[in-house]
């Protein structure tokens, strides 16, 4: 399956807007109103509670039953619970390079934690994918980004506020509800995505509506590594690309891409290569642990309209890296024609723990789909 059709089955999105419904021109706003609780006995308060809080020692989390001011109600509490909803939430929780992600999950729904470098989340870095246990099909995916862009056309965008930061609502081909959500000015992102979700019921699209607004981000809980795009990770001239995945102190796994093919010829790389860390805005290589290193001369090819990967391990060479921000140099050579040339491209990577740098957006390959939408067929381009 090509990217543009996996995005034509998972980006239609549907959902409410916050403060207001998102709908179609000319159909009357309705005006939703969050369900009045009757008075509710105390034992079945407390019966409701046991139940959430074994749900969550099964599941490792934190338990908070949602009162109408939106304070929480603790466990053993004696005040007068007349007003409490009566769904309880458990706190779902995954951390990654740029912080800690949390939501507020209802019992009737089901959360997958997808972690750094996690298949199943098809943009983004990290994040989860739910859905009401009772829906048939369609997930909500909600997940760090950044730099997050997109691309395509008959795209409305509308500004916002969620989870109490600045957001914008984008809709493609004036759908009835929303296509995504990007939470934040400033990088990283939150933003959430969904598929397959057009059989679900209004109340499961109001529950939706609830989690993305509870979505909550603190900066200051990191760990992991990510791969970060720059300019210099690819060359145009060539049609080539250079990624990072599965980034750790002491190695990495880099990625190769020829996305054109008529602009040169047999290309191949070597093993060697270069660390460089990012010191006060300058790039200073980081110093070897041994002296007269030396690579295997050998040279692999990067097969033409495909991918291909190789373990890097850098430990021997520079020792366990310490959390900052880094680039990984490695040069890729052109032949073609009886000639031969040397292209430099660059992998900037980020170890948890570090100032996060101001990227450029991408836009040039579609091996930027960690935090690129792009929406295919494309007559136009905004990007």
């Amino acid at each position: 399956m090509q990217d543009g059709e996996r995005f034509e089955e998972t980006i239609m999105l549907k959902s409410h807007i916050w403060e207001r419904p998102l709908i179609p021109m000319g159909e009357k706003v309705r005006k939703y109103r969050t369900k009045e609780v009757a008075e509710m006995r105390i034992v079945t308060v407390i019966a409701a509670f046991v139940t959430a809080l074994t749900l969550a020692g099964c599941a490792n989390v934190n338990v908070t039953i949602n009162t109408d001011n939106g304070t929480s109600a603790p466990s053993g509490s004696t005040e007068d619970l007349t007003d409490v909803k009566q769904q309880a939430t458990t706190t779902q929780s995954v951390i990654g390079p740029y912080g800690k992600l949390d939501i507020e999950l209802p019992a009737d729904w089901e959360c997958k934690i997808c972690p750094m470098d996690n298949d199943e989340m098809s943009y983004g870095y990290y994040g989860f994918t739910v859905h009401p246990k009772e829906a048939k099909e369609g997930i909500v995916a909600i997940f760090c980004a950044y730099r997050f862009g997109v691309c395509g056309t008959e795209l409305k965008q509308e500004e916002t506020e969620i989870a109490g930061r600045p957001a914008r609502i984008g809709t493609y081909d004036d759908h009835a509800r929303w296509d995504f959500v990007v939470i934040g000015n400033e990088d990283p992102q939150i933003v959430a995505t969904n598929g397959l979700c057009e059989s679900w019921t209004e109340d499961q699209w109001s529950a939706a509506q609830e989690i993305i607004d509870s979505v909550s981000f603190d900066p200051s809980v990191t760990e992991g590594a990510v791969w970060q795009y720059t300019p210099e990770s690819e060359d145009t001239d060539i049609g080539v690309s250079m990624d990072l995945s599965n980034i750790t102190p002491g190695g990495a796994t880099v990625h190769f891409y020829r996305f054109d093919t008529e602009k040169a010829g047999e290309i191949s790389y070597g093993d060697s290569f270069v660390i460089e860390k990012e010191n006060d805005g300058n790039w200073e290589e980081v110093p070897v642990i041994i002296e007269d290193a030396a690579f295997t001369d050998i040279a692999h090819i990067i097969p033409q309209n495909d991918t291909c990967e190789a373990k890097i391990d850098w430990e021997w060479l520079y020792g366990p890296l310490s959390p900052g921000t880094y680039r990984l140099r490695k040069t890729v050579i052109n032949s073609k024609d009886n000639a031969h040339t040397e292209h430099e491209l660059i992998a900037q990577f980020l170890l948890a723990g570090s100032p996060q740098l101001v990227m450029a957006p991408p836009c040039s390959s579609d091996r930027n789909n960690r935090y690129l939408l792009i929406r295919e067929p494309q007559e136009e381009s905004s990007c």
